[in-house]
């Protein structure tokens, strides 16, 4: 089973904090926002009740009580009155000041003795009055009694809401015609036993609960509502930090269903990506991993009970359905659902066709014949070369279909594996494809090459044969044919040596799979080259070295460089020949070798002065738009005239094989140019990573 990497998923990191200080912050983040509405709900409540309480209660209070007063049912025992003419008598004929004359100053102090003895008698007559207070017409204060201790007292349950400082004042004016000579200021509060003030009290009460039970039901529903759901989110983060997003079980409100689309969406996205990364990573042409790994991946992020995917293929030979499973959890730890035996019975007995509906049903007939106590799913998800793929999700919770938002997100899952499934076929479709064509390509190739050697080789032996024909008296009397006899073999010799040259060019495409890396110099290499390429290119092309002789031997794979080498110089040869005679008269190539201008590399660098590199539509490529000609398949050469050994492979030998670099550009004099850099050592691992790299293009190539 192949390694799941879940590095492609994003994953939370959690405060490095002690276990006790982490839990706090977790509680405070979940239990923040219903800690701070409790406060809240506590705060406006306190501040209503005590609105009810000071202002619309209270008034209708001080309303009842004033009216009280006025019908003498409270302070009506006269002693207020008395009161009132002892302070205008006192006020008429003293003042709050002490009085120079002693006799005087005796009787004024006799007089404010009985206004504080009238001031005990008020009190003592009205328990509802607790301060008694008697200024002059300047505002100082004659005399003053009083006793707090009844506010305490006269407040209660049965007069009282809340507040138990309900505190009133009455204030008197003593007056003689139409001058105000002093006042006399009464304070009072709730008095005691007055049947209005308690049904008052009562009324008030149940009108303070109705709205206290108002608020607490806004408060509930909006803990119910919000609050909750959001907490249970939150709750639901926490829980997810490491990788997905995990979702509420049972979702109550708009919110949490919210949050739970938000969280599979987000989760799926996490999904198709793993299944992307692993198929494009690992270059998959089978189903087969791909089912191993969606299973437990769907465990990691989805937090699923079960989820299991199963493969029936019918054996011709058997005449029987062969099934494998691949499962969310290990096999020791798989639950024991008898799926597959049951179902498997099933098939034998009554094999469904292959359409996909015919399966979903055949295993809905099976869950809903086997008596499980199960909520089950399941989805066809590919038939193929008398193989079927369905992918089945159960959980204990009683028997029934799963249905809803939940048969939504499996349907999704499902959706994802077919379609990476499909990414897997149309790989392997594409690749089979590419592999076809390079294999007409290599052979067209291949066969091109051998048969202008044989037709040359032809012509050369007719030579032969012919001076062979001669007497001997006339070849030894002929110098002229002596030295075309010459010239005749040698050009044998040269197209034999040309055919093993090309015979081995083309048999490097082996050490695509296993490359050897060997100590070469890197001239010496290209110089080889140059030669095998001299033989196949017309006399009206020169080709050019500039070789360092002194760069020092590097590590490479030199069969599967001179391959490069060679296909990019035919390219070059057959972009001059592309070119018109008026604009080239005669083809060039230069071939150089030099120090790379960054350490530890050394270049070969390629030239030409033909037709440049050019698109289909025949312009010139720009800078940006160069590095397409490396895409697989690219070609500008004309149809059913041969794709050439393709750069693609190019870039993968100097790239993947040697961890090279290979820029190509426009020339600004005309033609194109090449540079191939490679460093001195490749790096550690090289060879591994291009024998792994190169199943790929072996399986591309036909090699």
């Amino acid at each position: 089973m192949p390694e799941i990497d879940l590095s492609i998923l994003h994953k939370r990191d959690l405060p490095n904090l002690p276990p006790r200080s982490l839990a706090i912050r977790q509680f405070l983040r979940r239990n923040l926002l219903i800690i701070l509405s409790a406060i809240i709900f506590v705060s406006v409540a306190v501040m209503v009740f005590s609105q009810m309480d000071r202002v619309y209660y209270g008034q209708a209070k001080e309303q009842l009580v004033a009216d009280e007063i006025r019908l003498n049912r409270l302070l009506g025992d006269g002693s207020r009155d008395q009161l009132s003419e002892l302070t205008k008598s006192f006020l008429l004929t003293y003042t709050a000041q002490p009085h120079p004359n002693p006799r005087i100053e005796e009787q004024r102090l006799e007089l404010l003795h009985r206004i504080e003895d009238q001031m005990v008698v008020l009190l003592e007559n009205n328990p509802m009055a607790y301060r008694v207070v008697v200024k002059d017409r300047n505002g100082e204060v004659v005399a003053e009694t009083s006793d707090y201790d009844r506010i305490e007292k006269q407040n209660n349950w049965s007069n009282s809401l809340f507040t138990r400082q309900w505190l009133k004042r009455l204030v008197s004016d003593s007056r003689s015609g139409n001058q105000n000579v002093g006042t006399t200021e009464l304070y009072y509060t709730s008095p005691l036993g007055v049947p209005e003030i308690e049904s008052l009290t009562r009324e008030w009460r149940f009108r303070i609960a109705a709205v206290g039970v108002g608020l607490a039901c806004f408060y509930a529903a909006l803990l119910w509502g919000l609050l909750l759901p959001v907490r249970r989110v939150i709750k639901a983060l926490d829980k997810g930090a490491e990788v997905g997003a995990p979702v509420i079980p049972r979702p109550r409100t708009l919110l949490e269903r919210y949050y739970n689309n938000l969280a599979r969406d987000a989760t799926l996205s996490l999904f198709s990506t793993g299944l992307r990364e692993f198929v494009s990573r690992e270059g998959l042409l089978d189903h087969q991993p791909l089912l191993r790994l969606a299973p437990p991946l769907i465990d990691r992020l989805f937090h699923l009970d079960c989820v299991e995917i199963w493969t029936y293929r019918h054996s011709p030979d058997e005449d029987r359905w062969v099934s494998e499973g691949y499962y969310s959890v290990a096999d020791d730890a798989k639950p024991d659902s008898g799926f597959q035996m049951m179902l498997a019975h099933a098939l034998a007995s009554e094999p469904p066709d292959e359409h996909p509906d015919a399966w979903s049903a055949c295993v809905r007939e099976f869950f809903d014949d086997n008596d499980a106590a199960q909520s089950w799913f399941v989805e066809h998800l590919e038939t193929s070369d008398s193989t079927v793929t369905l992918f089945v999700a159960h959980a204990s919770g009683g028997r029934r279909i799963i249905a809803g938002w939940w048969q939504e997100l499996y349907q999704n899952i499902a959706q994802e594996i077919r379609f990476a499934m499909r990414t897997i076929s149309e790989q392997r479709r594409m690749i089979l494809q590419e592999k076809s064509k390079a294999n007409i390509s290599l052979s067209r190739n291949l066969g091109h090459d051998l048969t202008n050697i044989i037709a040359t080789s032809k012509l050369e032996l007719m030579t032969v044969k012919r001076f062979l024909e001669m007497p001997p008296q006339e070849i030894r009397d002929a110098p002229v044919k002596q030295q075309i006899f010459g010239e005749s073999l040698q050009a044998l010799l040269n197209n034999t040596r040309f055919l093993q040259e090309i015979v081995n060019l083309y048999r490097s495409f082996t050490y695509l799979s296993r490359p050897k890396f060997e100590k070469v110099s890197l001239s010496e290499l290209v110089h080889d080259v140059s030669e095998l390429f001299s033989l196949s290119i017309s006399p009206s092309i020169d080709l050019h070295l500039e070789l360092d002789e002194n760069l020092q031997p590097l590590e490479v794979e030199p069969r599967l460089l001179r391959l490069a080498l060679f296909n990019i110089l035919s390219n070059a040869a057959d972009s001059i020949k592309r070119s018109t005679a008026a604009e080239k008269p005669r083809g060039e190539i230069w071939l150089r070798t030099r120090r790379g201008e960054r350490q530890q590399t050394q270049e070969v660098l390629v030239e030409d002065n033909g037709d440049g590199i050019r698109g289909h539509d025949g312009h010139l490529l720009k800078p940006e738009e160069i590095d397409e000609i490396f895409r697989l398949g690219f070609t500008t050469k004309e149809k059913n005239s041969g794709e050439g050994l393709g750069l693609n492979w190019v870039q993968q030998i100097v790239r993947d094989f040697h961890q090279g670099q290979i820029m190509p550009r426009n020339r600004s004099a005309g033609g194109a140019s090449f540079s191939i850099i490679l460093p001195l050592e490749p790096a550690e691992g090289a060879e591994s990573n291009g024998s792994r790299e190169s199943n790929e293009t072996n399986a591309q190539s036909g090699g």
